[in-house]
Order: C-alpha cells, then structure tokens, then sequence
C-alpha cells in the first residue's frame, strides 16, 4: 500500500501533461485500479476543503488515464474531474463529463459505477434547480445503490436528495432523509460526512419550528469543522446559522453571521456561495421593511445565477423582489416579476412555491383592502402548505394573512381561531407579536379590554425580544418598527381608557426614538481600525464633496440642480458610503461597547424635573393629539387635543408666511404687518390647541417640550395666547424623548474649554465674518477660523477640546436621505454620518445657519438629521434652525445669546431674551421668522 501511495504522491507532483503522459509510460505496468481509486479519494477529500485542488488532482488522473489507454479508468476520472467542477461552480461542464462517464458504464452492463456517477449528476443537477429531473434520477440510482449495498453511496445520495426535499418546501421528507443518512454516517465513523449531515439538519429543523435542535447541530458541525480546520465548512456553518436566527426573528445576529460566512467566501473565491448569502441579507433586508436594499442587494446573485444558469436560484430573486416592489406600491413591477417566477417553478412542480406567490398576492390585496380576495388566495395558500410541508413557517406566514383578513371583515371567530392556534403551535417572536396583537384587536372589539390589555402587551413584549439583535444597528432598528407601530398606538390609547396613566406614558417612550436611545447609550468606532475601510470611506466621502460643490455651483445647493447626471453621481456614492457603514455596524459584534438601555419610568422623569419646571411630552396617533403634562409633583393627560389633519393643517399654513419672508424682495412695513397679521392668526390657534389646555401653566417659568410627528416642525415660543407669545413668558428646550431627556441630563456638562468658532461666509451670507468677530470680542480666548481657514481639520483638530461650536455656514437638509444633510466647510461638506465620527464633549453646538434643525422624522418617531449627529457625537446641547434663517438677524440674535451666557445666563435663559429682545426691540425683526426659527435641544 506504501509503494502505491508514493507513486499517486509522484503523480501529482507533476505539473504539465507531457510530464504525466511520460510518467506514465515509464511505468505504465504499477497503474491499476487501485492506484486510480486512491487518486479518485483524494478529489472527494478535498471537495469539501479546496474544490480547485481537487479539480487539479481530477485532470492529472484522467491525464494519466488517457495516457495508459484504459476507457474505464477514463470513464471513472472523467466522474472525479465532474464532481469537482461541480463543486466550483462548472455546472454544464460537469453534468457533460458525468454523461460521458454513464454512458459508459451503461454499455458495459457496470450499474454499480454508473449509479456512482449518477450520485455526483444529482448534486449537478440540484444546484441548477433541475429538481424534477434531480428527483427522478435520485429515485432510479437509489434502487441500484441498494440493489448493489453500496450503503456509503446511498447515505450521500439521500443527504443529496434531502436538498431536493428541502428547497420543494418538503421539509419532514427532508429530514427524514438526513436522519436516515446519518445514523449510517455515524455507525460508520465517516465524521466528514456526519459533520456536514448535521449541518444541512441545522437547516431544515428552523422550518419544522424546532430552533434549538437546529442550533445544537449547527454547533456540533461547528465543533468538527474548527477541529480538521475546514475553512469552507465554517463559512457554511455561519450561512445555516444565520439561516436560524433569520427565523427567530433575531435580524442583528443572523446579519452578524451572514456577513462572517460572505467574508469567507470572499476570501475562498466563491462566488455562488456568496451570491447565497447575498440572497438572505436581501431577505433580512425584505422582512425588516428595508425595500430598496433589498431589491439591490440582489444585483451581484443575479449575475452569478444568470452565469451558472441556476434558473431556479434566479427565480427566487425575481420573487423576493417582486415582494419588495410590493411594498414600494408598484404593483405591476410585483406582478410582472412574479409571473417570470411562476414560469419557473411551474416547469419544476414546485407547488409550495406556486402557492408562496399566492401568498405575496394576497398581502398586496390586504393592503389594498380586498379582504375577501386575499382571503380566498391565502387559505389556498394554507391547504397547499400544510399538505406538502407539515405545520411549518409557510404554514403560519399564510394563516397570519388569512386572520388579519377574517378580522378586516369582521369575522371575528374565525380570525381568533387562527390566531389561538399560531399561539399554541409557535414559539417564535415575529409569529407571536402578530398572533397577539390580532387576538388583542379582537378582544378590543369585544368590549374585553382587559383582555386586550393582556395580548397587547405580549405582542410588545414579542417585539422587544426581536429588536433586542439589532441594537447598533441604526437603520435596521428604524426600519423594523415601520409595521409594529400600531401595537404601541393601540397599547397608549387602551391605556389612556383604562385609567392607567402611568403605563401610557411608559409606551409613549417605548414607541419614541428607540434607535436614538440605543446611540446615546452606547459608544461605537464606526470609524475602526480597519485602514483599507478607512480609505474607501475617505475616498468616497472626497468623491461626494467634488459632486456636492459640483450641484451647489450648478443648483445654488439643489441636490438636481447639476442635472440628472450629477443628481446620479450623488447617489450612487452615497448608497455605496451607506452600505460600507452599515457592514461596519454588522461587523461590531452585539454587546460590544453597548450599554444596556434599561428604558425610563415616571419617577426618574419627576427626579431630573425641578419645582419650576414642566415637561410636556406630546404624541400623536390614531388622527389624535394627546398631551402627557409632567411636574415634579403631578402628571396630567390631555386627550385628544385636536386631530392631527387639523394641527397640520395650520402648521403648513404658518410655514407657508414664513417663506414670504425667506424667498423674494424685503417686504414694506404695511405688508411686513399683514403678514405677522395673518401668521399670528395660524400661531393663536395652535395655542388653543396646544397650550391652552394646560393648567397651571404660568407657575412653571421652564418648559421642557416633547414635540412628536409634525410638531418637530414647530417653534412652541411663537405660539400666542392673543397678547403675547409663549416665549415672553417661559424658557423653553427640546428633547426627541423623556427617555434622551435622562441620557442627556446624566451626561457630564464640560467644564472649561474655549469657545471654537467656525465661519464660512459667501455672496447670500456675507454677516457671517462679522458674526465671528462679534463672537471674538465677547470671549477673547476663542479659536476663531473664517473664510479658506475653516477646514474639517480645524474642527477635527479642537472640537473634543472646546466647551461651545458654534458653526456659521450654509446647511442642506436632505428628506430623501438625512444622514446625508451637511454643513458647508472650506473644503468640502461635513454630512451627518461623518459628525457621527467626532470626538466632542462640548457644553453647546450652534450651527447658525439654515435648515440646521430640521429633521425627517422616520417611524418611531426617529430624528434624522444634523441634530441626531452631534448629539452622538457628545455634545449636551444644541442650537439649531427650523428653516433657511436671514443673514442679519441670525447675527444680531447670535450677538445677544451670547452675551447672555458670557452674563452666566443658563443657555435657555439667554436665548429668551435675545429672541423677546429681538421681537420687541425693533419693528423690522418682530416676526416670528426673524426670531423664532432657532431652539434650544439637550441640557440647559
């Protein structure tokens, strides 16, 4: 056995074949078969480890074969080389090769070896998505192997064939198959072969809801991998393992394990393995409501699929993005999609998949309020699965959809049937939430509010556990309560009803900007160590500061003034900067550097308060403004203060004079007073709904407001009682939430530090020089920068040393995409994700400029924009705008606020006196746009 082992060892030290043809004519007389077998051992070793080697060793044999002349040692070499092409992706090629070898062994009456190349053909075939033919091959060669006992043989086929099983949707027959395999694997000692047996059960079990079992195989294999050091097994370790926690529900951590197992396959070459997990980010993307990234995470899979002529692979993007398209409204993209998906599963008999477009159709035809269509489509969808797949996660998906819609047509028993029964059967979050919040709206409709008080919470408390995992991960955390706002909506007005004050006020700030609270409990290096990461950010943040000065010069700061070239330009560097983040958030590990957010009570609130102080927490839901009013001593609730379509209403209209101001010549003095006529009117009536109500109102000299949805938008100092504006008589600031209120006032305010001024003045904003120099003269031991000297690496440089920034310049609010708003520096933009990036520990942030303040508001009541960025950063507090501010006015407000706190004036104290000076001191700055655009956010 020694002699043949050096002699195959000699053999693939060879490099070309007229080495390996020479060779083997020397000596030709010690080949035999089973030299060719232990070579032949040697490819299906390294399959698993390194298919390019085994590739290598398969064309060496056959080389060698065809030298000595011997059709069947070709026909077996030609089998070896196919399997490793199939490996490697070479899936034509393979089954070409697998046929030759065949047709072979069919001539000479060998079915034994043919059987053994119609294993590999399976797999061939599997991958490509040929399930059909897969299966009727698989049946046929399972007779032979067992007519023959070539037991290891079949072991792999059924392992082979339970794929098969697995991707019909036919998960029971897919286990059955695996577990088949096993035993034999693990009577026989093939640990290889136990290992990977494991791991495909780690992936079939999550289907048949036993989540646990899934992850003990998953780290069994794990184990067995890490030992023999299979770098390849690992990467799919971590793909099954993202594949559980996908359907758990915990989206942080199955992002967390698919970006680990695309990492490997990056750095193994390959590229259908990463073209898989492409697919489930895509899926994670599409089940946390993240529409656009999912329909472009499928971009790199397509082309891989499209190459290697998985049509089926194919078929189910074009799926997964009709699903997407679904949610972005357009419906015929949906439709079209879905079709071309059809074509394809219907050529394979693939019913549950029929059945899964179905389902998508249904959901639309729920959305669009055609309960009885998608009643009927979705319970065709639950006989389908239910007799293919068993009770399994299709099973429950469509008996959701058939519930919500029994429940929009009042069908009430019918809809907690279903709901009792997805309760009892499944124990996993993203089921649970939707079970009892369903069977909540029932008891509500009922008059059982106690009972709906009982599910409502369950359904939170599901929620909870899923937003656990992606804590740090900002954009994910937004997205994913988009669909799961309502329980929170529901629970605030069932509170309200039930007397339980407190508790409404507990899912207020439970249902408020809880990515915001998650980033200021924490503090993570999106930055990192990673110099290649560093030079691609730095590389595309120096591409976008070209094409942001390109559309401010073409656009006068439009993001389309350049054009739709430049608007492109724009765009697709900031979705490649986003993506590159975003992978960097995935790659913090869960827990590191995050402090745990233990939430707010009312007493913690009523502790931070003092007796002068009032806190007035607003929200809005169901069409209703609700008022929470806090004291130190007292909790009022005011419901249902006015409709939100009213509030609106008259906040547009206000908005609306300001641009009267903003936009065209300086008004005369009859039409400067017909416009504060008319803005007073639209300010007086937002009193009397916003304010009014309060009682006791005028004991408290300090409101700490709590804007929620549009109220963000407006200055509650200009509202006016009809004699005088709020202003004039409290000092005022803002918080996103009670819950930042406290994360805010626990935070250290600086003491010392000089004051860092930063100006960049041009032609629309020429007050700019002199507003730093008026900064200059009240505190002498400014760092003041202006004009070309007011660079990033001026505010890199001082912004952790200084104690007040105050930055003058040009800002650009994007709705379309907020963290991509910026301010304007010397060289270049600062945009909110790279404010993320600074050190600060500053007492105030002032950006004097326009639109600083303003913000999208995502749901969840999340604050996108410049202020969200340095409130990260450190700072305590903030001073920023509601709309584009006037030059001068901004600078004479500027001059009084700070004299103010050079006074010792707390930051609240001295912007009320500087806006009542402003408003009272002079006719020409009395409106309220002149005054009211700037507020206070953070620590007074």
């Amino acid at each position: 056995m020694s002699q043949i082992k050096g002699l195959v060892e000699q053999l693939l030290r060879l490099g070309r074949g007229e080495e390996i043809t020479s060779f083997v004519k020397e000596r030709g007389e010690e080949f035999n078969e089973e030299v060719i077998e232990l070579i032949c051992r040697k490819v299906e070793e390294d399959l698993s480890s390194d298919p390019a080697r085994a590739l290598k060793i398969a064309e060496t044999s056959l080389t060698a074969s065809q030298a000595l002349g011997n059709p069947f040692f070709i026909a077996i070499c030609k089998r070896a080389k196919a399997n490793a092409l199939c490996a490697l992706g070479a899936h034509q090629e393979s089954l070409n090769l697998v046929d030759e070898a065949v047709e072979f062994f069919r001539a000479q009456g060998n079915e034994l070896q043919m059987a053994i190349a119609n294993v590999g053909k399976v797999e061939a075939l599997r991958i490509i998505g040929r399930y059909r033919d897969a299966l009727q091959l698989s049946q046929k060669t399972t007779s032979l192997l067992r007519s023959h006992r070539a037991e290891y043989e079949l072991a792999k086929l059924e392992r082979i064939t339970a794929s098969i099983h697995f991707w019909r949707n036919e998960f029971a027959k897919s286990l059955q198959l695996l577990e088949r395999a096993e035993s034999y694997f693990a009577a026989n000692e093939k640990r290889l072969e136990l290992a990977q047996t494991k791991m495909n059960k780690s992936i079939v079990l999550p289907h048949l809801n036993r989540f646990r079992e899934a992850l003990a195989e998953s780290e069994e294999a794990r184990r067995f991998f890490q030992e023999m050091k299979l770098k390849r097994q690992l990467a799919n370790v971590d793909y099954s393992t993202g594949n559980i926690y996908y359907y758990m529900g915990q989206y942080g951590k199955a992002l967390e394990a698919y970006r680990e197992a695309k990492d490997a396959y990056r750095i193994l070459g390959l590229k259908r393995a990463q073209a898989n997990v492409d697919t489930c980010i895509a899926n994670t993307y599409l089940r946390l409501g993240l529409y656009e990234e999912t329909i472009e995470s499928y971009s790199f899979a397509q082309t891989v699929f499209q190459e290697e002529g998985m049509r089926y692979s194919l078929a189910l993007t074009w799926y997964d993005q009709a699903v997407a398209y679904g949610g972005l409204g357009e419906f015929s993209k949906a439709d079209e999609l879905f079709q071309r998906a059809e074509e394809v599963f219907e050529e394979e008999g693939l019913r549950t998949k029929i059945a899964g477009i179905k389902l998508e159709r249904s959901k639309i035809l729920l959305a669009q309020g055609d309960y009885a269509k998608a009643l009927r489509l979705s319970s065709e969808a639950i006989d389908l699965f239910t007799e293919v797949s068993g009770p399994g996660l299709l099973t429950a998906t469509a008996k959701l959809v058939a519930a919500a819609a029994h429940l929009k047509s009042g069908e009430l028993d019918e809809a907690e049937g279903l709901y009792h029964s997805l309760q009892r059967e499944y124990k996993i979050p993203w089921i649970l939430h939707q079970a009892y919040y369903g069977l909540g709206k029932i008891s509500y409709k009922r008059g059982a509010k106690d009972k709906a008080y009982s599910w409502l919470r369950s359904s939170i408390e599901e929620i909870e556990k899923m937003q656990v995992s992606l804590r740090g991960r900002e954009k994910l955390t937004i997205s994913f309560l988009q669909d799961k706002l309502e329980a929170f909506h529901d629970m605030v007005s069932l509170c309200l009803e039930l007397g339980k004050d407190e508790e409404a006020l507990y899912y207020v700030e439970k249902a408020k900007s809880r990515a915001l609270v998650d980033l200021l409990s924490q503090k993570l290096d999106f930055k990192g160590k990673d110099e290649k990461f560093q030079k691609t950010v730095e590389k595309l943040r120096e591409e976008l500061n070209w094409w942001y000065s390109k559309a401010e010069e073409e656009g006068k700061g439009g993001e389309r003034g350049g054009g739709v070239k430049v608007f492109q330009a724009i765009r697709s560097r900031e979705r490649r900067l986003q993506r590159l983040i975003e992978d960097r958030e995935a790659a913090i590990p869960l827990g590191r550097g995050l402090l745990r957010s233990t939430g707010v009570s009312l007493p913690e609130i009523r502790d931070l308060l003092g007796e002068g102080e009032m806190l007035l927490e607003y929200y809005v839901a169901n069409d209703e403004v609700h008022l929470f009013s806090l004291t130190k001593h007292d909790l009022a609730i005011y419901q249902g203060l006015s409709s939100s379509r009213e509030v609106g209403d008259l906040l547009e209209r206000f908005r609306f004079q300001l641009t009267k101001l903003m936009w065209g010549p300086k008004p005369g003095r009859e039409r400067l007073a017909w416009i504060g006529l008319a803005t007073k009117d639209y300010l007086r009536s937002l009193h009397r709904i916003l304010i009014e109500p309060i009682a006791n109102l005028r004991e408290y000299p300090r409101l700490i407001i709590i804007p929620h949805s549009l109220l963000h938008l407006l200055p509650f100092g200009a509202l006016h009682d009809g004699e005088e504006f709020l202003i004039e008589k409290h000092r005022i600031c803002y918080y996103p939430s009670s819950h930042i209120f406290k994360l805010c006032s626990q935070r250290e305010s600086r003491k010392g530090g000089p004051l860092l001024a930063i100006g960049v003045p041009d032609e629309r904003i020429p007050a700019v020089t002199e507003e730093i120099e008026t900064l200059k003269a009240l505190f002498p031991e400014a760092l003041t920068f202006t004009g070309r000297l007011a660079t990033r690496k001026v505010l890199e440089r001082y912004a952790e040393e200084c104690n007040i920034l105050h930055i003058a310049s040009h800002g650009v609010f994007r709705e379309d995409s907020p963290l991509f708003s910026r301010l304007k520096l010397a060289d270049g933009w600062l945009t909110v994700g790279e404010v993320y990036d600074l050190k600060l520990n500053a007492s105030l942030v002032t950006l004097s400029g326009c639109d600083t303040g303003l913000n999208t508001l995502a749901l969840g009541d999340e604050v996108l924009g410049m202020s969200r960025g340095f409130l990260y950063a450190g700072a305590s507090s903030l001073l920023v705008s509601l709309w584009a501010v006037n030059d001068k006015s901004t600078k004479a407000l500027m001059e009084t606020f700070y004299r103010g706190l050079r006074q010792g004036k707390s930051k609240s104290q001295a912007l009320r006196d500087a806006q009542v000076g402003m408003l009272k001191g002079s006719e020409k700055w009395s409106h309220p746009y002149y005054w009211a655009p700037f507020i206070l956010i953070g620590k007074d």
